[in-house]
């Protein structure tokens, strides 16, 4: 299945379940929306197009935290808008990067994991991009160093 604005073909992310066109900004399409679903434009020019992101509660925490990742240093340089429909119309911002030619959601991680009675608060916040998040699990790892807390 092809990209319907520039013919690029799409990729599965197969845990939201949902196809999205991978070609970076320099090709900004006419719709900007992939199949009315997702927008991924470099940081700068989506900022620009789209100020009012800045003011969303999760951008204010990267701004604090920074948007690379702690371990593996990827580099969040792009800015992912998923439009979602279905029961109710909901807007997600997220940031991304690009590493091994993959495009890799940064998350929020928490320093000292919820689960582990770590607090829900900016000081337990680290950028850390999907893979290392997914990587560290409950464990406790600060700028990329592993703890044995």
């Amino acid at each position: 299945m092809n990209c319907s604005y520039c013919e690029t073909p799409l990729r599965f992310n197969h845990k939201t379940q949902k196809y999205f066109c991978p070609v970076e900004a320099s090709n900004v399409h006419k719709n900007p929306f992939v199949n009315n679903q997702m927008l991924c434009l470099p940081f700068v020019q989506f900022v620009i197009q789209y100020p009012e992101v800045l003011t969303k509660k999760r951008f204010k925490i990267f701004d604090v935290i920074g948007y690379d990742c702690v371990t593996c240093g990827m580099i969040g340089s792009h800015i992912v808008w998923w439009r979602e429909f279905g029961k109710r119309q909901a807007d997600h911002y997220d940031i991304a990067g690009y590493k091994d030619g993959k495009l890799r959601m940064i998350t929020i991680d928490h320093i000292y994991p919820k689960s582990k009675g770590g607090p829900d608060h900016i000081d337990n916040y680290q950028p850390m991009c999907s893979f290392c998040n997914g990587r560290k699990s409950d464990k406790v790892i600060i700028d990329g160093t592993n703890t044995n807390i």
